[in-house]
This record gives C-alpha cells, sequence and structure tokens, in this order.
C-alpha cells in the first residue's frame, strides 16, 4: 500500500494516505522533495543538492539550509525511516513507499498500448512542477530541461494515441470524434503543433464538418504567421487542398501555393459545376456545423437570378429540415424597405452581442412590427438561417451592417447566405472588404 502520493504536473501536491493535500511544506523542501521523487531510490550527496537549491550561500550555510528542508519534510512525512533516508553524505527517496504521478506517466508510455497511451495523457496534467519557484537559477536551469523533455513526451503519447486510431483498419465516427479530443489536447500541450491541427482537419471533414475543418486550417495558418512569421508546412498546406478540392475549385490565376494561402481570404472567389450539387454539399456541410458545434458561417452566392432561384428554394427546405428559424428577404431599392432590413439585422446583432438584452427590447416601440416577430422567434434558441436575395440592391450602410453582423457569428449557431446577381453592381466594395476580415465568408459564383 502506498503511503503517499505525489502529483508534480501542473504543479505540486502532496497527498496522503487518506487523500487530503499535505501542507506546510516551503518552498525549497518541496523543490528538494520533487527533484528526489524525479529519480527515487537514487543516492544524491549533499553537497550538490545544497549548491542547487542554495547557490548563492556559503558551503556551510546551504548545508545547514538543506538539514532545515529535510526536517520540515520530516515533519509532515509519515513516520517511517524507510521513505527519506539520509546520511551524513548522500539523500535518497525510496520509491516503494510513494506514488509519483511522473513515474506512473513513465511507466505508461513504456507500454504504449491504447490503454496505457490513453492513463499517461490523463496523468499530464500540465508542465512539470508549474509555478514552482524556489529562488534558484540552478534549480530552474534543471528544471527546464525536465519540462522540456516530458512536455516533448506528452506530445508524442498523444501522437502515438492519434496514430492507433486512424490507422485502424475500420475508423469509425466516434473514432473521429475521440481524434478531436486527442488533437485538442495536443494544441493544448503545443499550440503550434501541425499534427494536432492536421488531425482537427482530416476528423472534421470525415465527420461533415466542412467548415469546422477549414476554420482549423486557418487558426494554425494565422497562429505561424503571427508568432513565428511563417507559413503552415506543404504536409499541412497539401492536406487542406485535398479538403478543398472535392467541393471547390478555385479559379484565381495563383501559384498552388498562394492559393492556399489566401483560399480563406476575403477575396477568393469559387466556382461550381453546372449543377449546383456542390454549393448544396457545401451548405449542408456548413448546416452541419452550426447545428452541431455552433460554427457560423455566411456564403456570397453571385449569380443571375434565373440560376439562384432553385438553389434559393432548396437552402429554406433544407432550413426547415433542421428546425432553423429562417430570415428571408430580398432587398429592395426602396429605401423605407431598406431600413426595415437594417431594424431586423440590428436585432441579430443585439441577439448575438448582448442576449440579456433582448427582453428590454420587445417593449421598445420604435422596433418594426417584422423585428418584433424575428425578436419573438428568437427567444426559442434554435439555429438561425439569414437568407438575403438581392443584395447587389444594397447601400453602403447596409453593406456595413451586413458585415458586421456577419463577422460576429463564428462562434454561434448562425447561417448567413447572401445572393446577388453578379451582372449588377458588385457588393464587394472597399468598406465591405475591410469590415468583413477574420469573418468566416465563402464567396461563390455561378
Amino acid at each position: 500500500m502506498r503511503l503517499l502520493e505525489l502529483k508534480l504536473f501542473a504543479g505540486f501536491q502532496l497527498l496522503d494516505a487518506e487523500g487530503k493535500i499535505v501542507s506546510g511544506i516551503s518552498r525549497k523542501a518541496k523543490a528538494l522533495l520533487a527533484w528526489l521523487a524525479l529519480n527515487p531510490n537514487q543516492e544524491y550527496p549533499r553537497e550538490k543538492l545544497a549548491s542547487i537549491l542554495w547557490p548563492d550561500s556559503s558551503e556551510a550555510q546551504a548545508r545547514h539550509s538543506l538539514r532545515q528542508a529535510l526536517t520540515v519534510l520530516r515533519k509532515v512525512l509519515p513516520v517511517d525511516a524507510t521513505l527519506l533516508q539520509a546520511t551524513k553524505d548522500w539523500i535518497l527517496l525510496d520509491g516503494n513507499h510513494i506514488q509519483v504521478d511522473v513515474q506512473c506517466f513513465n511507466q505508461s508510455l513504456a507500454k504504449a498500448d491504447s490503454k496505457s497511451l490513453e492513463d499517461a495523457i490523463q496523468l499530464y496534467r500540465g508542465s512539470l512542477l508549474e509555478g514552482c519557484n524556489p529562488g534558484s537559477d540552478s534549480f530552474d536551469d534543471w528544471l527546464f530541461t525536465y519540462r522540456n523533455n516530458y512536455n516533448a513526451l506528452a506530445s508524442s503519447a498523444v501522437e502515438k494515441r492519434l496514430a492507433l486510431l486512424l490507422t485502424a483498419n475500420d475508423v469509425t465516427d466516434d473514432d473521429y470524434e475521440d481524434a478531436i479530443h486527442y488533437a485538442t489536447r495536443l494544441i493544448e500541450i503545443d499550440e503550434l503543433h501541425e499534427y494536432g491541427y492536421q488531425t482537427l482537419m482530416i476528423a472534421h471533414h470525415k465527420l461533415g464538418n466542412y467548415s469546422v475543418a477549414l476554420q482549423s486550417y486557418q487558426m494554425i495558418s494565422d497562429k505561424l504567421q503571427q508568432q513565428l512569421a511563417i507559413s503552415p508546412s506543404k504536409e499541412t498546406q497539401r492536406l487542406y487542398q485535398m479538403i478543398l478540392a472535392p467541393h471547390v475549385v478555385v479559379t484565381d490565376p495563383l501559384n498552388a501555393s498562394d492559393k492556399t494561402v489566401q483560399a480563406l481570404s476575403i477575396k477568393k472567389k469559387r466556382r461550381l459545376s453546372n449543377s449546383n450539387e456542390r454549393l448544396l454539399y457545401q451548405v449542408e456541410m456548413a448546416i452541419e456545423g452550426v447545428v452541431k458545434h455552433s460554427i457560423g458561417h455566411s456564403f456570397l452566392i453571385r449569380g443571375q437570378e434565373n440560376r439562384t432561384n432553385i438553389l434559393v428554394k432548396e437552402m429554406i427546405d433544407q432550413a426547415k429540415e433542421r428546425k432553423f428559424i429562417y430570415c428571408h428577404k430580398k432587398v429592395s431599392p426602396d429605401i423605407k424597405e431598406q431600413d426595415i432590413l437594417v431594424g431586423l439585422l440590428e436585432v441579430l446583432t443585439i441577439y448575438l452581442t448582448d442576449p440579456q438584452r433582448l427582453k428590454s427590447l420587445q417593449k421598445d416601440t420604435t422596433i418594426s412590427l417584422r423585428a418584433l416577430s424575428m425578436l419573438q422567434r428568437l427567444v426559442a434558441e434554435q439555429p438561425i438561417m439569414v437568407l438575403l436575395e438581392d443584395i447587389h440592391h444594397s447601400p453602403v450602410d447596409l453593406m456595413v451592417q451586413l458585415a458586421e453582423l456577419t463577422s460576429l457569428i463564428g462562434g454561434h449557431a448562425v447561417l448567413v447566405i447572401m445572393v446577388g446577381d453578379l451582372s449588377s453592381n458588385d457588393p464587394l466594395e472597399v468598406i465591405w472588404q475591410s469590415a468583413m476580415i477574420g469573418a468566416p465568408l465563402t464567396t461563390i459564383d455561378i
């Protein structure tokens, strides 16, 4: 039976045999116990431990401080002479009388089967001795090496677990759901780990979460650019293009690298096949992302009215089938009608930014009947589809309102679809492009 349990991942925590936290341990005593626990059953010279923990003290004073730290530990540890052994020359921690999470992690990692890898991943709750500061540069240097090593080992454990999941003969939807969990864990350990984002892209795509797969690429692309000023690896870019290729074809005359980097930008234009199947597939995937994961998305569809009418009808049918609250409007050249539409969009914007205001808005006499009706439906908290036709009639203020709304929907169950006639005025003006930077928008020409 173990007398004690010591947790060194994500901080320092010592538990007694009953699972209660042992308190009253000084910073130096914690550092000493952690050092011994990382390499149990090993005799450490007192001189070395004293110089590591008290590098700025004289030899005599450092050895005296070491004796004091040992006294502190003996007061809080169980009365068992075999647990913490010491002579005038060395100190040793008997690993048979204490359970250390780091040692359990090492043992699980060595087995490398699915269950053992899961145990190792669960044990790694955070960086080794996170927040531990004994006030010694020598100790910090020693800890830096250990911390980086275990961070790398934890990442490796997650990668191996993912490999076991995704290389099985028959990968199921449940396996892809698990893969998303482990990939997220990998990114928590190392936010720039591309393999984690690659796995998210694959798993979400296999589960039909098309827009989420693309957003995963955008996330790692943005992080790498912001922190390291580099682009994703060629492998990540190829994966992105592979996911994108069956559904859309990029028509801009750019080389492959440029297309990958710019594919999610506001200026991208995609061309569909003569049938409307590819567009409908994209909308279906976006709807799945909205319904299952509350990840909003928007589409700007540009084409002649006779080619978009059938699509609009099918989109409405899809919204009805999935129990969407949907707002379907045509942008009229009439200024009064445009003002009403702006009011509707303002209500939706308030719903996304400050839902607590909805009740007070219901008493607002300045709100139009249409906006009030929309407001009452929003209270039901169902997924929302906003479908706007003829947006080529939109004035600048309405386009800005649309841009503001679209930039807010990323983390909400909202799908915005805007349809306009490409042969008329192009709605993508400079002010619209500026307002839409970073918004989850897909532009499609048909």
